[in-house]
């Protein structure tokens, strides 16, 4: 099974368990435009991009769960870094502040910001929150995330 995501004229397919590349293809054409490399182990388990089309985020499942964003245009890695020790299933950036994500899996939910600092851009977890539940999508609100489960965090 192979997943599908869409950016005005471009869509990226996350082949599962093939060698740790995304594949950023022209739409509608599917002519092959980017090949993302490395960006995890041995598969995907979600990918977004930011609202403007700039950036991508994508995460890893087992066995690394790593976070990567990607300047996808050139095929370079902004940030890389362990998302969570268990599935991660849903990743969003915030529509109202540049640079804010939140991922949330299998018992967490993870509110992350890109900050400058004195070594460079880095991807801090600004709030990491473990929950008693299964959550597998989110909205970013301006002031609040809610999950697939109805419960809110401010």
């Amino acid at each position: 099974m192979t997943h599908a995501l869409r950016c005005s004229s471009t869509a990226v397919l996350l082949p599962p368990l093939l060698p740790a590349c995304s594949y950023i293809y022209q739409y509608p054409g599917l002519n092959l435009f980017r090949t993302l490399p490395s960006g995890t182990e041995q598969a995907y388990s979600c990918a977004v991009f930011n609202s403007d089309g700039s950036m991508l985020a994508s995460v890893g499942s087992a066995p690394d769960y790593m976070l990567t964003l990607w300047e996808w245009q050139t095929a370079s890695t902004l940030l890389r870094c362990k998302a969570f020790s268990q599935e991660v299933y849903s990743i969003k950036f915030s529509p109202y502040f540049s640079g804010n994500l939140v991922t949330c899996g299998t018992g967490h939910i993870r509110f992350w910001k890109m900050a400058t600092t004195f070594t460079g851009l880095k991807l801090q977890v600004k709030l990491s929150l473990c929950v008693i539940a299964l959550l597998q999508g989110l909205a970013v609100l301006q002031h609040l995330a809610v999950s697939s489960s109805g419960d809110s965090f401010s």
